[in-house]
């Protein structure tokens, strides 16, 4: 058997109905060995439902495995969202603790995120030589400015790991990756990504890209990755960073898949979160302008650019008060 995990909470149990679709039609010719385990705290019966429909739908195994409230309780307190990443919470620190909570009899699995896509077969991958490496991953894209501020020689995503349970089991990474979380927060930028590569660091092998071809949006803190083409034979999308496929201004072509796999899910009908932030909005202002909806791009640049100029003028204000306040003492 083939096993592959996914580790999410509510918020991404629609994403993970994209993911595992992608899963399961990408690898039809061997669905009836793959074996999903689902790690994830949802316990309402709508999700059994829909978990119950999947395997309906298919030859391959599913299972849950719920993650109890005394572990959700050691997670609490790790650090999550910080100055490089936003959207991350607690269960980002599931995936470390899979050699604890699968079968003690299962030695290998691979674990993939939930806003990844599979798109070929991923038999040479189920296959991988780890060379006794109790890890095997993709260098992450922002590898080169983390080596530079924190000195690591590499530094894996860990949105694909390719998992030898026995030899981490072994080496007891579990607790050792959440006491570094716990020990060395201004270490931990990218929450359990961080523990992985500093605990682990040498005890890793690095696998070809198209694993897990990393898309990225531009935003103000990093530029845009270069487009998907067929030539890279990429096996695997990961959509890192803030922006990601089922918000209103996504923008990269690969996004298209999400939906397409999503309405061939148990989570089918969902519609596009609608932009919060300012540069949510910029974003998508620069969406509908490419659309040809000019007239709603220009209403959208303009309410951003009124929001801001209050916003300068409010500190202005308050500086202004400060210096008054501080004049007369």
């Amino acid at each position: 058997m083939n096993h592959v995990a996914y580790c999410f909470d509510a918020n991404y149990q629609q994403h993970f109905g994209a993911a595992v679709v992608s899963l399961l039609e990408s690898q039809a010719h061997q669905a009836q060995t793959l074996h999903i385990h689902i790690v994830t705290d949802i316990a309402e019966p709508a999700f059994a439902d829909k978990i119950a429909a999947l395997a309906a739908a298919t030859r391959a195994t599913l299972q849950v495995h719920p993650v109890d409230l005394e572990r959700l309780k050691g997670l609490a307190d790790l650090p999550t969202n910080t100055e490089f990443i936003r959207h991350l919470n607690a269960s980002a620190y599931f995936r470390l603790m899979l050699p604890d909570i699968l079968p003690a009899s299962l030695e290998r699995v691979l674990y993939l995120d939930t806003d990844t896509l599979v798109v070929g077969d991923l038999t040479p991958l189920f296959e991988a030589d780890l060379k006794s490496a109790a890890v095997a991953a993709v260098e992450d894209l922002g590898a080169t400015a983390l080596k530079g501020m924190f000195g690591y020689q590499h530094y894996i995503n860990s949105g694909v790991l390719v998992l030898d349970l026995a030899a981490w089991r072994a080496r007891n990474y579990t607790q050792r990756c959440l006491d570094y979380a716990a020990t060395h927060p201004e270490r931990v930028v990218y929450a359990d990504q961080c523990c992985i590569n500093n605990v682990l660091m040498g005890d890793m092998v690095f696998l070809s890209p198209k694993w897990n071809r990393q898309v990225r949006t531009a935003s103000s803190r990093v530029p845009a990755t270069p487009p998907v083409t067929q030539a890279e034979d990429a096996r695997i999308l990961h959509f890192v960073g803030g922006n990601k496929p089922w918000q209103a201004w996504y923008m990269e072509p690969p996004g298209a898949l999400y939906w397409h796999y999503l309405e061939r899910s148990p989570w089918r009908g969902a519609v596009p979160s609608a932009p919060v932030t300012v540069d949510d909005n910029r974003l998508w202002a620069r969406k509908l302008a490419t659309e040809g909806r000019y007239l709603e791009a220009c209403q959208l640049y303009e309410d951003v650019v009124t929001y801001l100029l209050a916003k300068s003028e409010r500190r202005e204000a308050e500086a202004k008060r400060a210096a008054a306040a501080a004049a007369g003492r």
